[in-house]
């Protein structure tokens, strides 16, 4: 899903849910060098890892903020967040966003919810 629309949908529909816990945990990868890879693949890895956690956050916003006890947030991220690899530019680079959303958001959260990024090494899936 590359609007926003989709994801105001689905708060619609879940907007009777005490959300107590939110986990954004999406994730694509691509390999080889930048040079080579298809502007699609490059899009499809953005939209996943970037696109996604902010905008399903930005929709259930409102359902975390008007909870009478803290919510959580947790976004997956990446240790790749933190070390760059070659051959992995895009999903570093969209693991990074996802990285410093989550510490804005913290921020902006600060009195209603705990925000974190949680930044695994390699995981076999």
């Amino acid at each position: 899903m590359t609007t926003y629309e989709p994801y105001a949908k689905i708060a619609e529909e879940i907007k009777d849910l005490d959300i107590a816990m939110l986990y954004l945990n999406a994730g694509v990868t691509g390999y080889g060098p930048l040079e080579i890879m298809e502007p699609k693949e490059i899009q499809d890895i953005v939209t996943v890892n970037s696109l996604h956690p902010i905008y399903l956050g930005k929709a259930l916003l409102s359902q975390i903020k008007s909870r009478k006890a803290r919510s959580a947030i947790v976004l997956t991220s990446s240790g790749a967040a933190v070390r760059p690899l070659a051959g992995l530019l895009p999903y570093c680079s969209s693991k990074v966003f996802a990285s410093y959303f989550a510490r804005a958001l913290h921020w902006e959260l600060k009195d209603c919810a705990d925000v974190l990024a949680w930044e695994p090494g390699e995981t076999s899936t």
